[in-house]
């Protein structure tokens, strides 16, 4: 059975060098390899452990991990701040993009949850219509679990997005909290939604090939209309482009 390819492209040269997309197993905590297969219970009884959990070791022989490309420390400021946070970094260009407006979401988010959306790197390709669970790499993240969570979603890198922005909710509370993430410790987990094994291909690309290869849509008039309806037209538009370029005979001719 042939592998689903995932072409991942970056621009920046050290993240492309020092943190690579890859595999999951890559990335096991360490708490869990050192934790034995069998444990003893206070009564005395011998039962197994995490490590026997199917659930667990599956997650990472299937998944695949975006990395953390720096050292990143947020500052989550105390609710009467007019700031919501701080954030730091080592690395020059690292950026935030504009977070979603908390009326969007206003239901959950409630009076003191809001987000940080971080700019990846990152822009991946899937030449196959299939989706990727996105998640939280929760068993590496015990340490930020209660100030700091990876909004999950399904995202399809053939007809839907290729950006891999990393959205994360927060709540602020009457005290400040800091939170440490550690580069090359795992950001974001993807599962394909295909039982075929995925292929991580990742390139280093100039800026001029990443914009020929990903700003293509700026060319087409998408309209104004809402989100939705342009994702439509840029599948619609996506479809017709692959069909221009194909190999297909004309069913006139046959």
């Amino acid at each position: 059975m042939k592998p689903l390819i995932l072409n991942c492209y970056t621009a920046d040269e050290k993240v492309y060098h020092n943190a690579k997309i890859n595999y999951a197993t890559k990335f096991i905590p360490n708490w869990f390899k050192k934790t034995p297969n069998n444990v003893t219970l206070k009564t005395g009884e011998t039962v197994g452990s995490i490590k026997n959990c199917y659930g667990l070791t599956e997650l990472y022989r299937t998944a695949i991990v975006i990395p953390c490309w720096t050292d990143f420390t947020l500052e989550i400021l105390s609710k009467d701040d007019e700031d919501l946070y701080r954030w730091t970094t080592p690395k020059p260009n690292f950026q935030t993009t504009p977070r979603h407006p908390e009326e969007q979401y206003q239901k959950f988010a409630g009076k003191d949850g809001t987000s940080i959306k971080l700019m990846s790197p990152w822009k991946f390709q899937c030449n196959e219509d299939v989706n990727f669970v996105w998640h939280q790499p929760t068993w590496n993240l015990r340490d930020i679990l209660d100030k700091l969570t990876l909004l999950p979603g399904t995202v399809n890198f053939k007809y839907g997005t290729h950006s891999t922005e990393i959205n994360y909710f927060l709540v602020r509370r009457d005290f400040e909290r800091k939170v440490v993430l550690k580069g090359l410790e795992p950001l974001v987990m993807l599962q394909a939604m295909d039982a075929r094994r995925v292929e991580i291909k990742n390139h280093l690309a100039t800026e001029a090939e990443m914009s020929e290869r990903f700003a293509w849509k700026s060319d087409f008039d998408l309209g104004s209309s809402s989100r939705r309806s342009r994702r439509l037209k840029i599948t619609e538009l996506q479809k017709r482009i692959e069909y221009l370029n194909s190999d297909e005979d004309c069913p006139v001719e046959k």
